[in-house]
């Protein structure tokens, strides 16, 4: 069993209590952890797939087509995908992009949709400013991931403006309508002239509160703004054509070069009621690591600390130019992590401070010559994730006195290994999506990891190792889905993980139809569909723990109406009886543990007990 620590509901919870539905593929401190979710316990299936911006960028550009990465959100009630990207408009002589924001459903329209066959269709496309071409050194990106406000409202934030879309009425936005609609304009935009845009290299907004016992909610976000580095806080609630901005401030001297999400946490030591706005840059010369009060105040100044991500700082020399990860707070106290381009990944508490400083923990030096460019994962155990720019996956426990290195995992990639983050589970897994070239073992691919070691090796999740986008023919056009990675996954609570590279998204969910976690769906899975429908808690509390955790939701609802129940028995005979191959690493094994079973003792064959059994169901349910 995992064991999680506790952690606050008050000062964690990205949105109100009665919303508790994670709005957008991060928490509020950039932990990347999945609390109450589990994500694929065997090398997942293609559920769908789409186009979503491609192409790749000019020597002046660091990102991708999508470097972008999806949220997952309850529109109006209807689970939906939110994935920005850059779409080509044209490719010779030159390249011409406009950045989009494309929604799709959660949940293929169509029961009989077939990702061989069928691309999912787009049920909007936002176009978030006008079509420029890649030499035009101004020209309008998108590089982040959406935040999905409580009150359905979209908040995007581009390489230049922040955009916020309400999408709240039917008749703007229909989720149940399969067909492509019309896009609203946008409800207020914020820095959108000459001179005052706030200019970001994959920045993403992020939302907190004005204080912990304040409901007073702002949107944070950061960029260059009026020849220098800003903080912004904004007014979620702006009516139409409204000026959103509350306050500003300058963390710094002038660079674009920002590519973090804020991350929000509460504060230690003389006014606990109070929180920090944790913001990293990439900038040498000035400090790269910034708090500030979450309500913008402070004497003589909001800033709490001003910290340069070098270290020398703290040991032998590095090179100075800061972050392009975010910062990351742990769930139990707040204390924070980063990694930096100096090869380093530092802690500090959230402790105020007189001088302008947060108490320095610790720093694990990796590689030297090897950078970090990525966000952390952290789990509830204080064991971070990360990895650097040679491709070797790292696990450091943060004790909260010091640092220990507890892991490593070199993968096989042909190219650095940027950008991202991983997604965690509350199984103690770790999902990665990686770049590469075609000979790699490990390149484009979507892997899984265990949160913990054997001979300081980080353990491997699925039996086939990695999960390897194929390639679909459609009538005469061939989609390659494996192309590079380079944002973070979004995960759902059925197990989901939404995955975006350079030029699609895929949507990747636990084998349908294994409920007894053998990677193979067969007649073996019927006593514990059995369980799962008649005792959840108890299946949650065999099949649903540990490192081989199942995530019930994920692999019973096979009729996609989102619950685990009586009406997926039919469904799920169907997913028996039909021949596939197991999940890749995995072979069918004979049936065990029938014994007298839901439907008494069987004289006959498995496929008896099995019919048996789900009559012997249908019966208890009464149909």
């Amino acid at each position: 069993m995992i064991v999680l620590l506790a952690s606050s509901a008050v000062s964690w919870g990205q949105l109100a209590t009665d919303d508790p539905w994670p709005k957008h593929g991060r928490d509020i401190g950039n932990t990347c952890y999945a609390p109450a979710f589990v994500g694929p316990h065997s090398t997942p299936a293609l559920r769908w797939w789409a186009p979503a911006g491609t192409g790749t960028p000019n020597a002046t550009e660091y990102s991708s087509g999508v470097r972008s990465g999806a949220a997952i959100a309850k529109i109006q009630g209807v689970r939906v995908v939110l994935v920005p990207g850059n779409d080509i408009l044209e490719s010779s002589p030159n390249v011409l992009r406009q950045p989009v924001l494309r929604i799709f459903r959660y949940h293929p329209c169509s029961s009989s949709y077939d990702p061989a066959t069928t691309i999912a269709p787009t049920l909007m496309r936002i176009e978030l400013a006008a079509a420029d071409y890649d030499y035009n050194a101004s020209a309008e990106r998108v590089y982040s991931v959406p935040l999905v406000l409580p009150n359905d409202k979209v908040v995007i934030q581009t390489t230049r403006r922040i955009r916020c879309y309400d999408l709240s009425s039917a008749s703007v936005f229909n989720p149940n309508d399969c067909e492509l609609q019309s896009a609203p304009a946008p409800l207020w935009s914020f820095a959108g002239t000459t001179g005052n845009f706030l200019i970001s290299r994959g920045a993403s907004p992020a939302i907190g509160r004005k204080k912990l016992n304040d409901s007073t909610e702002y949107i944070f976000a950061v960029g260059q703004r009026q020849n220098e580095s800003q903080l912004v806080a904004l007014n979620p609630n702006t009516a139409s054509g409204g000026n959103p901005l509350t306050w500003s401030i300058s963390i710094g001297g002038s660079t674009t070069d920002i590519r973090s999400c804020p991350a929000i946490g509460p504060i230690i030591g003389t006014d606990e009621s109070r929180n920090f706005v944790y913001v990293s840059k990439y900038n040498g010369g000035d400090p790269e690591l910034y708090a500030v009060f979450s309500d913008n105040t402070g004497s003589p100044t909001p800033h709490t600390a001003e910290i340069d991500l070098l270290f020398d700082t703290y040991g032998s020399p590095r090179d100075p130019n800061g972050s392009f990860g975010s910062v990351a707070v742990h769930s139990d106290n707040g204390n924070l992590a980063v990694c930096s381009d100096d090869y380093g990944f530092y802690s500090f508490d959230n402790l105020t401070h007189s001088s302008n400083q947060l108490q320095y923990r610790g720093t694990t030096p990796i590689d030297s010559g090897s950078f970090i460019s990525m966000t952390p994962g952290l789990f509830p155990d204080r064991h971070a994730i990360f990895w650097n720019e040679a491709a070797s996956l790292r696990r450091v426990l943060d004790t909260g006195t010091g640092q220990e290195e507890a892991g490593a995992f070199d993968l096989t990639i042909g190219k650095g290994w940027e950008w991202g983050a991983p997604a965690l589970d509350m199984a103690g897994r770790i999902y990665v999506n990686t770049v590469g070239t075609s000979g790699d073992d490990h390149g484009q691919r979507v892997l899984a990891f265990e949160n913990r070691t054997v001979e300081n090796q980080i353990l491997q999740a699925w039996a086939s190792n990695v999960f390897t986008p194929p390639t679909i023919t459609i009538g005469s056009d061939t989609y390659a889905l494996k192309q590079d990675f380079e944002s973070p996954i979004a995960m759902d609570e059925d197990g989901t993980l939404i995955c975006t590279n350079n030029g699609f998204v895929l949507a990747l969910r636990p084998l349908l139809g294994d409920l007894n976690g053998d990677g193979c769906v067969n007649e073996c899975d019927v006593d514990a569909f059995v369980t799962a429908l008649v005792d959840p808690e108890e299946y949650d509390g065999t099949l649903g723990e540990g490192f081989g955790a199942v995530n019930r939701l994920g692999v019973c609802d096979c009729n996609n109406d989102g619950v685990c129940d009586n009406f997926d028995i039919d469904c799920f005979e169907a997913l028996a009886e039909t021949p596939v191959e197991c999940s890749d690493g995995y072979e069918e094994q004979e049936c065990e543990g029938e014994g007298d079973g839901f439907a008494g003792p069987s004289q006959g064959s498995t496929w008896q007990h099995f019919y048996e059994t789900l009559d012997a169901l249908r019966n208890y349910f009464g149909m």
